[in-house]
């Protein structure tokens, strides 16, 4: 996670990459990953009010799956299929006020796709 100014409008840029496992057989991970790095790009972000938010990587996922969902609406259910454990020792962690540990996950940012805005569609 970096901020950074756009030098012709001096406006704060929060800027965050990632490269989420390809572990398909265990969404649930994935969905933890991306989890933590929204954390911290929140948490960067409401120290700069007024700052953009640029989040991009290899995510790995597409859309429907449980990553683009809690990505792109900013939850995702507790029930959601992609947050079932498979292997025993695994559970998605507490992230605090943005739930896990059981509770539907949530992140405040306000996220969409550089594809459907472009494009129109995935």
């Amino acid at each position: 996670v970096a901020v950074l100014r756009h030098r012709a409008t001096g406006r704060l840029v929060v800027a965050a990459t990632t490269h989420l496992s390809c572990n398909f057989q265990e969404p649930v991970i994935q969905i933890a990953q991306v989890q933590t790095v929204l954390t911290a790009v929140h948490a960067v972000a409401s120290r700069h009010p007024g700052s953009c938010v640029l989040f991009a990587g290899d995510l790995n996922s597409i859309p429907g799956s449980g990553v683009y969902e809690l990505i792109a609406q900013g939850k995702l259910r507790a029930d959601h299929p992609h947050l079932r454990v498979y292997s025993s020792g695994v559970d998605v962690p507490s992230f605090g006020d943005h739930g896990g540990g059981g509770k539907a996950l949530t992140h405040p940012l306000r996220l969409s796709s550089a594809y459907a805005a472009m494009l129109g569609d995935e």
